[in-house]
């Protein structure tokens, strides 16, 4: 729905599926497959309301999302469960870039964005490098590294030296 531009659809949707994720993660908190979903709905909803620029509201979503992702442990060679986490931190970095293009330039406020959007994109390389170097990256994916070095040299220019 977000390709689609309907926002408010995609909202919706996002928060009836994140009260619906997250009795599934209460009830059985060690299911990598439930965990994975509230992380991309959180992720995916912080995105919609950054894009709607209800920052707040995406600052929260993106920091349950965050939390998640740092408590959830997986195994190095999980290649469609680390690439799902690669994509999450992306989307992240994204909801802080987005956030960031709406300050003034030269804010406190854009430069921590653009500082954060940066973390969350390094964070995806490295997974995307790391699932590379192994040789267990999806053919499907082979471009994600790429992309994901672009936003981290457009955020690095943003917050500067």
């Amino acid at each position: 729905l977000i390709l689609l531009d309907d926002l408010p659809g995609a909202l919706e949707r996002y928060r009836a599926s994140l009260a619906i994720r997250s009795a599934e993660v209460d009830a059985d908190p060690e299911n990598i497959v439930k965990r994975a979903s509230l992380i991309e709905t959180h992720a995916k909803l912080a995105k919609a309301l950054a894009m709607s620029r209800e920052y707040a509201s995406a600052a929260t979503h993106s920091t349950a999302a965050l939390a998640l992702l740092d408590a959830t442990h997986l195994e190095p060679t999980h290649a469609s469960y680390r690439a799902n986490s690669a994509r999450y931190y992306a989307d992240l970095g994204e909801v802080h870039s987005i956030g960031a293009a709406e300050s003034r330039r030269g804010d406190e406020t854009a430069r921590d964005g653009w500082q954060r959007a940066l973390d969350m994109y390094r964070r995806s390389a490295a997974i995307w490098l790391d699932l590379r170097e192994r040789g267990i990256l999806a053919e499907g994916d082979a471009g994600q590294l790429d992309a994901v070095n672009r936003e981290i040299a457009r955020c690095a220019a943003a917050v500067g030296p």
